[in-house]
C-alpha cells in the first residue's frame, strides 16, 4: 500500500507526539497498513504505538529475547526488566561502527560470523567489556567472561 502525504504526515506525527508525550500512548491503527520499527533502540516504543515487528540487528545475536519483548508487548505484558536487559544489549550493539559489535558478539556466543575485512578493526576493549556485561546481564553467557 502507497501512502499518500496526508497519511504519511499523520503517521508522522503520531509518533513524534506519542515520544513527546508518552503518557498519551495511542496505538496508531491504520486500515491495511503495519508500521514495523527499523531502530532497535525505538522498539518497544514503537510496538506501544501498534507496530507489528521489527528489522533488527539485536535479533542476530538474541532472537529469543526480542522476540520476548514483541510478544510481551502484543500481549500488554509490561516487563521493565526485560525492556531494560534488551536497551543495555542494544545500546552495546551499537556502541562503535555496524556490524563490529554484533560480529564480536557472535563470536563470543560460539557462532561463525566471518572475518572483519578493512576498513573494519576489532571492537575497542572499553566497548568490549560493555557488550560482554549486557550479553552477561541477558543471561547470554556465563560468570566465565567476566
Amino acid at each position: 500500500m502507497i501512502l499518500n502525504p496526508l497519511q504519511t504526515i499523520i503517521i508522522i506525527f503520531l509518533m513524534i507526539f506519542s515520544f513527546v508525550f508518552p503518557h498519551y500512548s495511542t496505538p496508531i491503527f491504520c486500515h491495511n497498513f503495519a508500521l514495523y520499527s527499523g531502530d532497535d533502540k525505538l522498539n518497544a516504543k514503537l510496538y506501544k504505538l501498534g507496530a507489528k515487528g521489527c528489522i533488527s540487528v539485536t535479533s542476530n545475536v538474541a532472537p529469543s529475547l526480542v522476540n520476548r519483548l514483541y510478544t510481551n508487548h502484543k500481549n500488554a505484558i509490561i516487563d521493565k526488566k526485560l525492556t531494560r536487559n534488551v536497551s543495555l544489549l542494544n545500546d552495546a550493539l551499537f556502541s562503535s561502527i555496524n556490524p563490529i559489535p554484533t560480529k564480536k558478539a557472535l563470536s563470543i556466543l560460539g557462532l561463525d560470523s566471518g572475518e572483519l575485512r578493512p576498513p573494519l578493526t576489532e571492537l575497542e576493549e572499553k566497548f568490549l567489556k560493555k557488550l560482554i556485561y549486557a550479553l552477561y546481564k541477558n543471561r547470554l553467557i556465563g560468570d566465565d567472561f567476566l
